[in-house]
């Protein structure tokens, strides 16, 4: 089958001190432009310019975070050590090569040094800045490089991207708790409400789902 990977806010909760109020399993609008909107941006850049994968879509779970489905022709006879394989190589420092690390430390340095370095209500304003004084300068800027990765860098739900037999929810089809729709998602860095741009199983319409079911059907 196609290869989908998951990424839930819940896996970043302990981060979200003095950025936002949600409870572990609830997402906003904070949440999703701090933590999950990077890690879509991280997301293009490693498949699709470094892996060259091209049918791609992600929509949103139904609750707390995204799925992105990979649909080349090349990932649906994949077996369980192949996908293994790649989201190891996915989650490891941006595949192991120092340019490309260097590409997704640019892509996230600015939001942390936001919501994280110049946060007096965050842990790590705390934490990094109390270091600062004490190491030099190219210890600190390589501390605060591993705290940009530690935070920031996408958090992978391992199992569900490496077992081919793991079931996940079809697209456009409603949460089982929630019952919000698996919708389609803007492209990465577009605006997007995870409470009020989401579509709930009682007010979506018929021309909405079709609409979103002939793009996926492109795909």
């Amino acid at each position: 089958g196609p290869l989908v990977i998951d990424l839930d806010i819940s896996d970043y909760h302990p981060l979200r001190k003095g950025i936002c109020v949600c409870g572990e399993r609830q997402l906003c609008t904070i949440c999703w432009r701090v933590f999950l909107d990077p890690a879509r941006q991280v997301l293009d850049f490693l498949l699709g310019e470094l892996m060259g994968f091209t049918q791609m879509f992600d929509v949103f779970s139904g609750r707390k975070g995204f799925h992105r489905w990979v649909c080349d022709d090349r990932v649906w006879s994949m077996n369980a050590e192949q996908r293994t394989s790649l989201m190891k190589r996915l989650a490891t420092r941006g595949a192991g090569l120092s340019t490309v690390d260097q590409t997704i430390l640019d892509m996230l340095t600015e939001t942390w040094e936001k919501h994280f370095l110049n946060n007096v209500h965050n842990p790590v304003y705390l934490s990094m800045n109390n270091i600062r004084g004490e190491l030099a300068a190219e210890v600190f800027a390589e501390s605060k490089r591993q705290c940009v990765w530690d935070t920031l860098f996408p958090k992978f739900d391992m199992p569900v991207s490496c077992d081919p037999t793991h079931l996940c929810k079809l697209p456009l089809s409603p949460h089982p708790q929630t019952l919000k729709l698996t919708t389609l998602l803007p492209e990465p860095g577009q605006p997007f409400d995870p409470v009020a741009d989401t579509k709930h199983l009682d007010y979506v319409s018929h021309d909405e789902v079709m609409l979103q079911a002939d793009f996926i059907h492109e795909i």
